[in-house]
């Protein structure tokens, strides 16, 4: 950055005659941002630029690291989540930004304190010594924190460049082949960045528990995604980012605020807070109290609760948020009011809500009072309590995969791999539930499978689940439950070896008296047999005994 001159730095503002600033610092400009004088500190302030408060021009975790000591009031070397906290209500000069960044990191701090174990050492009575509870964050927890989130950053933003043999992992193997295939192309933060991933390769691999058997065929991007959520750096920002801090303007007349009414003579149209405006938050908002401060504004007397949650939701939708999401003071939101120009009553004046008639019915006319006689008053309605809706039963798995299967197949080759589900959950993981996440993160672990059970192949069944795999799994789950919930399965095993064998299932359709469903339960079980006895590896060879128990408990879990 070229040095500023002072006439650069210098305006005159035309309320008090004082100096400001009218220049904005970039990301790099940090070491010179640091270097200014006290005057020149007190110049950036006032154009909303902090630098008492260290910009880090780096990760969010950088920002923390760099302000670390001033974080941390007991000088004991830890950062706890009360003094991140207690930091926060005691800066009402933040920015929103560094509120933002303070406040995931102080949600993160039992995640982020194990990052590096440096506890403390607590003597045992054997003599030996175990590491003690972590006390708050420390510098080196933050360093380590970061250069992982970092490098599991770039693993994820480069996985199909890293999976050279394209099988959804990647390994150390490839991890070398990778820098040496562009040796002198790499720069040294992406060579950090590889190096951390080759070190922290049997930590990452095993994350996500999505192997069979033994987590050593390298790391999958669920992998990444779980790890980021264990070290507690999940919502963190690893992008470079510059903190700025641009003080809310205060309101110059009154009405400018929620539940603040306008001057006499003035209409809602001229009154920001009840016709569609924007809003600053200050201290102490939440969307409950702007609603209803609002609410009140614009009708002159207190809401209901209904009215309150109401606007709140309609107050979330113009912002595109939910009402679940947190709010900062500074930030500003859309606030939708009344239409402007409606008249708003002077301060005292009492205002009745406006009456609206009903429509008349055809076949009766409204008729005009007689002279004399009082208008007719129509008693009040009250509304029919609506039936309430019968509750859905919750979807299983193989349902919710089914729901979102076009979305996944980005190949279009109508079957979904487990490779197209956890990139799909990666990319996606902020806009689905918890449930459906758990769900397609299920589907995909157990591709092999699901992916089995309709022969729809031409040769090996190894090109994905389809959506009549899905379907065959519903009924599988369906017809299991029912022999596990009705002690049929014992009854059928004859030789008490605990497998239905084909033959098992064949007496018993020709021999016994069934119901219809018994005999539909059956005539599934031999003729899906081959595939349901490979849910669980539970014999010794191949599996060719027949279903157990076992086999149909794995399929019913599957939900």
């Amino acid at each position: 950055m070229a040095p500023i001159k002072p006439e650069a730095l210098e305006a005159k503002s035309p309320e008090d005659n004082k100096p400001v600033l009218s220049v904005q610092i970039g990301d790099g400009d940090n070491k010179q941002l640091l270097s200014f004088n006290r005057s020149q500190a007190d110049q950036l302030k006032s154009a909303g630029i902090l630098p008492e408060l260290s910009i880090s021009g780096g990760t969010e975790l950088d920002y923390v690291r760099n302000n670390f000591d001033k974080l941390d009031k007991s000088k004991d070397g830890h950062v706890t989540k009360q003094e991140i906290e207690d930091y926060i209500k005691n800066h009402k000069e933040l920015s929103k930004q560094e509120v933002d960044a303070l406040t995931k990191t102080a949600a993160n701090i039992n995640k982020l304190e194990n990052n590096n174990r440096d506890g403390e050492l607590i003597p045992t009575a054997e003599g030996g010594a175990v590491y003690g509870p972590e006390g708050g964050i420390t510098k080196l927890d933050i360093s380590v924190a970061n250069q992982r989130a970092k490098a599991e950053d770039y693993a994820n933003k480069n996985f199909d460049k890293l999976d050279k043999d394209n099988d959804g992992h990647v390994n150390a193997d490839e991890i070398k082949a990778y820098m040496k295939a562009n040796e002198g192309k790499l720069g040294k933060e992406e060579l950090a960045n590889l190096q951390t991933l080759t070190k922290d390769m049997d930590r990452l691999q095993s994350s996500a528990n999505d192997e069979w058997f033994m987590e050593n065929d390298g790391f999958t991007q669920r992998d990444l995604k779980v790890a980021r959520n264990e070290e507690g750096t999940a919502g963190l920002k690893v992008a470079e980012g510059n903190f700025k801090f641009k003080p809310a303007a205060e309101p110059e007349t009154r009405g400018e605020v929620p539940g603040q009414k306008p001057e006499l003579g003035r209409k809602a149209g001229d009154n920001s807070s009840t016709g569609d405006h924007d809003y600053v938050i200050k201290p102490g908002d939440s969307f409950w109290k702007i609603a209803k401060d609002n609410l009140k504004a614009q009708s002159g007397k207190d809401p209901s609760n209904a009215e309150v949650v109401k606007a709140m939701n309609e107050l979330a939708k113009a912002n595109g948020m939910k009402i679940t999401d947190t709010i900062h003071p500074g930030q500003k939101l859309k606030v939708p009011g009344a239409d402007k120009g409606e008249s708003v009553p002077a301060s005292g004046e009492k205002r009745s809500p406006a009456r609206v008639e009903p429509a008349p019915r055809r076949a009766e006319p409204v008729m005009p009072p007689r002279k004399g006689e009082p208008a007719p008053t129509e008693p009040e309605k009250t509304e029919p309590t609506a039936p309430k809706p019968e509750a859905k039963a919750p979807e299983s798995a193989s349902q919710v995969l089914q729901r979102r299967f076009s979305e996944i197949d980005k190949d279009g080759n109508n079957k979904v791999t487990k490779k197209e589900i956890d990139k799909y959950l990666n990319d996606h993981a902020k806009d689905l539930s918890a449930e459906e996440v758990r769900a397609l993160d299920m589907m995909a672990r157990n591709e092999n499978k699901i992916r089995t059970l309709v022969d729809d192949e031409k040769g090996p069944e190894n090109s994905g689940m389809s959506r009549k795999d899905l379907q065959k799994l519903d009924q599988v789950q369906k017809i299991g439950n029912g022999m596990l919930a009705t002690g049929m399965f014992n009854e059928l095993d004859s030789n008490h070896n605990k497998f239905l064998s084909k033959e098992e299932i064949t007496k018993a359709l020709t021999t016994r008296n069934l119901t219809q469903q018994e005999r539909v339960t059956l005539e599934f079980l031999k003729d899906n047999l081959k595939i349901l006895q490979t849910g669980v590896d539970d014999e010794r060879g191949p599996e060719n005994n027949g279903v157990s128990q076992a086999d149909l408990r794995y399929f019913a879990s599957l939900k």
